[in-house]
C-alpha cells in the first residue's frame, strides 16, 4: 500500500502523537513551539499523505517530518537572528563548559544550532546518529546511502562543527 487516508493519519495522530511531541521538545525552546511544531507535522502528513510508503514504519515516516518541520523552523529563526549560535559558550546543566567538540555535541541543544547551518542531507544523517543515536550502518539502512558517504557526512558535520565552535570560543 502506498499512501494513507486522512482517517489513518488520524489514528496515526492518536497512536503516536506524543512521542512526535517529544521529538519536536528535542528541537525547539519551549513548549508551544514543539507543540505547533508537532501539529505542522500532522498538517503536513495530511498533506503529503501520498508520500507514505507501506514497506517504512508509520512512526518514522513521521518521525522524519517532524524533523524536517523543526529544521525549518531553525532556519527561520537563523535568519532572524545575528547570531545562531550566541548560547553555545553557556554552561551545560551540570555547570561545566564542554572542552571538546565531542563534549559540545553530547548536549543536544548545540547541536540543534548547528543543524541550522547545514543541508537537510546532512541533517538527517546527523539527527538519526547524535539524537537516535544510530550507528552508521543502521543510518546506511534507513537511508538507503552508503556506510562511507554516511561516514563522509558525519565527519563533514564534526569538521564543520569544529572550527565554528572554536571562532565561537576564540
Amino acid at each position: 500500500m502506498s499512501g494513507l487516508t486522512v482517517d489513518e493519519i488520524e489514528d496515526l495522530y492518536g497512536r503516536y502523537g506524543e512521542s512526535v511531541l517529544h521529538r519536536c521538545r528535542q528541537f525547539v525552546r519551549t513548549d508551544a513551539e514543539a507543540w505547533d511544531a508537532m501539529h505542522q507535522t500532522f498538517v503536513r502528513a495530511i498533506k503529503y499523505r501520498s508520500s507514505y510508503r507501506a514497506e517504512c514504519h508509520p512512526r518514522t515516516w513521521l518521525f522524519t517530518i517532524a524533523t524536517r518541520v523543526c529544521m525549518d523552523e531553525l532556519r527561520v529563526r537563523k535568519k532572524h537572528a545575528h547570531n545562531a549560535l550566541d548560547e553555545t559558550n553557556e554552561p551545560s546543566d551540570d555547570g561545566v563548559v564542554p572542552q571538546t567538540i565531542e563534549a559540545h555535541l553530547a548536549h543536544k541543544k548545540t547541536v540543534t544550532r548547528l543543524l541550522a547551518l547545514f543541508s537537510t542531507k546532512i541533517q538527517e544523517i546527523v539527527v538519526m546518529r547524535y539524537f537516535d543515536e544510530l550507528e552508521v550502518k543502521e543510518i546506511s539502512m534507513q537511508t538507503g546511502l552508503s556506510e562511507r558517504t554516511v561516514a563522509r557526512r558525519l565527519s563533514q558535520f564534526l569538521d564543520r562543527s569544529r572550527r565554528i565552535l572554536e571562532e565561537q570560543s576564540a
